[in-house]
């Protein structure tokens, strides 16, 4: 397997190709990857639909040439799951980090409002201070920096939250007075606090979750204060472009926006099974969207390149070992052919459930690429013209091979072990060619691949399973040992 990895990264492997940064072709890879979970059952509209949101995120993070990320070298991609009454297909875009908001905010009492009205600097930038501390005034969550209570002096004589209380609005007061707009703490703010804040004309964020905080940390540039001082450093402050209030089923929302590109998709799910299959999986997308930035190459996918792979080591084994392979894989040439025939057998099988269910899986000993017919009792039902008119547009399972382009009398090899290709379909394929409605129709078929995967995925996935069989023959040989 090591040797079927080492052949896919290298440039002389046939089943790879190099991925044309087109809107079509990280289309085609998106579309691929989504259809890869039947779990959730979405139908081609909403699989189009969140294949497009995904797509978009990803175009709308990635920088311009000759641009780099400001803040953060990996890019910028929120995910916030709608778990409720509402389809997949209703999923939206939104360009910027999306916080939910709690319902103590002071000024969300019923919605959000339409615009804020906020502070910003000199340059129109809304300054950001965010902190990981609490902000409630609890003697139980410590004192603040400069305080601590006397063991001799009576509990009930000291308000010790009043006194914790004033010393965090003294804190505040002095960051307002730096010229900050949005203030987000990690964990609760005092209710004293978050009036004056809301009197100074500041959005006050309380409650964040941790994952929320390092996502505003990045959005904003600025750092996470974890002390109470009244002499922060203005290096430590962040900054915003804009800050939007939304609604969605009656949640309320700000979507942060700066300097650094941000994208959050809203995924509407009707089950928590669903968001469990569809969050993971749109991660996983946009991760290798990030990937094939720095591995610009794919390879056909809908069992093609398994076929082709299968193919390759069929050479290999024509072609014949050498002593000094069997020497170093310490086996005799025996087991070395039944290893290889085995491994061929396997990528047979991926081929064959990659494709459609139903119907006759071959491979032609032209292209070697993979291909899904009809069954025999179809064929055997239709005419000749009937057959010769579905055929006429056939193509691979990729899409990167008509079945008229192949030569005239080419072979075919049944994936089904034990079978061969019935004769019906050899003599409906042997027509294509000679008949004068398949220039015809061939114009008809939209000629292009359909159907890839990204080739550095492929490459791990082999070597990975043969590491995985590798141990688990120690293993074996192990437990004989045993015994």
């Amino acid at each position: 397997m090591l040797q079927v990895a080492a052949y896919l990264g290298s440039s002389d492997c046939v089943c790879k190709l190099e991925l044309p940064m087109s809107s079509v072709w990280l289309m085609t890879l998106v579309r691929c990857m989504l259809c890869t979970r039947p779990i959730s059952g979405l139908d081609k509209m909403t699989q189009d639909r969140i294949a497009s949101l995904l797509l978009q995120a990803f175009l709308h993070i990635v920088p311009a040439p000759g641009e780099t990320h400001t803040f953060s070298s990996k890019l910028q991609f929120h995910l916030h799951p709608m778990v409720g009454n509402s389809a997949a297909g209703d999923s939206s875009l939104v360009r910027g980090l999306l916080v939910e908001v709690q319902d103590n905010s002071p000024w969300d009492h019923h919605r959000c409002p339409e615009q804020l009205v906020l502070k910003r600097d000199p340059n129109g930038k809304i300054v950001t201070a965010l902190f990981d501390i609490s902000m409630a005034g609890d003697p139980s969550d410590g004192y603040p920096d400069g305080l601590h209570l006397e063991s001799d002096v009576p509990l009930g004589l000291v308000d010790v939250e009043g006194v914790m209380v004033g010393r965090i609005l003294e804190m505040v007061e002095y960051v307002v007075r730096q010229g900050v707009g949005f203030v987000g703490c990690q964990k609760c703010v005092h209710r004293r606090v978050k009036s004056y804040c809301e009197g100074q004309g500041v959005v006050m964020l309380d409650r964040l979750s941790s994952v929320y905080m390092n996502a505003v940390k990045n959005v904003t540039g600025g750092e996470v204060i974890s002390s109470f001082s009244l002499n922060y450093p203005s290096s430590w402050w962040g900054a915003l472009n804009s800050i939007t209030p939304m609604v969605i089923q009656d949640k309320r929302f700000l979507i942060l926006e700066g300097s650094s590109p941000q994208a959050t998709l809203v995924l509407h799910c009707n089950s928590d099974v669903e968001a469990d299959e569809l969050v993971p999986l749109c991660r996983g997308i946009v991760s290798i969207l990030e990937m094939s930035l720095y591995h610009p190459h794919v390879v056909y996918g809908g069992g093609c390149m398994e076929t082709m792979l299968g193919a390759y080591l069929q050479q290999k084994l024509r072609d014949g070992v050498t002593s000094e392979t069997l020497a170093q894989l310490q086996c005799d040439r025996r087991t070395y052919i039944s290893v290889i025939n085995m491994i061929v057998t396997s990528f047979d099988l991926v081929a064959r459930y990659l494709g459609r269910a139903g119907g006759l899986v071959v491979s032609d000993l032209s292209t070697h690429h993979c291909w899904q017919f009809p069954s025999v009792d179809e064929l055997e039902g239709m005419s000749q013209d009937q057959q010769t008119s579905v055929l006429a547009i056939k193509a691979c399972s990729c899409g990167a091979v008509a079945l008229s382009e192949l030569p005239h009398g080419c072979q075919w090899r049944c994936l089904h072990p034990g079978e061969v290709v019935p004769s019906v379909l050899m003599e409906a394929a042997g027509r294509i060619g000679l008949s004068p409605m398949v220039e015809q129709d061939s114009r008809r078929r939209s000629h292009c691949v359909s159907a890839i995967d990204l080739s550095f995925m492929k490459m791990k996935a082999v070597e990975l399973s043969g590491e995985l069989a590798s141990s688990l023959l120690r293993i074996a040989y192990v437990l004989r040992a045993a015994t």
